[in-house]
């Protein structure tokens, strides 16, 4: 085959090209031991058919969508368990909880998007009661936590018949410990290991409190008890 004269060749202009679009999107872990390339993300629409949800590469804490046509799409991510979305910023592209949409052009010189998602690790809540037996006693008993996880603000703290302790941490097992001072001159008496809070497990976003009753002639009474913040 041969090209038949004249000449058939014809020049392109480059500034008549159309760029596609592109949306990258990242992930960033605010709190906790998750690494960004475990969470996935889907768009809406998926106009090149792309398998989905699209993940990082092992490492990574991007994905982009390319070779976009102008649009708003939905971007979306998969869930971790034990996190929660925390916040959402990007350029053209906007947040609806943890939903966003980004909307480029496919232009000579395309409008692309980028969308950054932030995640952070879900804490549950330990709540220490005291109860005085007759009730009332304004004593203050100081208690302290301990544990495989994190306790916002450490472990020290104090309770009385009117005033709860309450603990933020992160998932794992936790012990107490409670001094006993004496209510008529405030010399210390005794220190008991765990008293009835005894390795306490709190999930993520769970909760669990321990209510302490305290007399003059009471003992000390041991337990043991879990939460697994299902």
């Amino acid at each position: 085959m041969q090209l038949l004269s004249p000449n058939k060749d014809r020049s392109i202009n480059p500034g008549a090209i159309i760029e596609l679009a592109t949306i990258t999107v990242q992930k960033i872990v605010d709190s906790g031991p998750a690494t960004p390339d475990q969470w996935c993300f889907n768009i809406n629409p998926n106009p090149n058919n792309e398998s989905l949800p699209k993940c990082p590469a092992s490492g990574g804490s991007t994905v982009t969508f390319v070779s976009l046509p102008t649009n708003s799409y939905t971007i979306t991510e998969t869930t971790v368990s034990g996190y929660a979305f925390a916040s959402g910023t990007g350029t053209n592209c906007t947040f609806t909880g943890s939903t966003a949409t980004a909307t480029v052009t496919a232009a000579t010189n395309a409008t692309n998007a980028t969308c950054v998602f932030h995640n952070a690790q879900q804490k549950g809540h330990l709540i220490v009661q005291k109860t005085t037996d007759p009730p009332g006693d304004p004593t203050v008993f100081t208690i302290n936590a301990s544990g495989t996880g994190t306790i916002t603000g450490g472990g020290a703290g104090s309770v009385t018949d009117a005033t709860d302790k309450d603990y933020e941490v992160t998932p794992g097992t936790y012990s107490g410990i409670i001094l006993l001072y004496s209510i008529q001159n405030g010399e210390p008496l005794a220190l008991i290991n765990d008293g009835y809070l005894q390795h306490m497990r709190v999930g993520a976003g769970a909760g669990i409190g321990a209510d302490l009753l305290a007399r003059p002639d009471a003992a000390a009474k041991l337990y043991r008890g879990f939460l697994d913040g299902k």
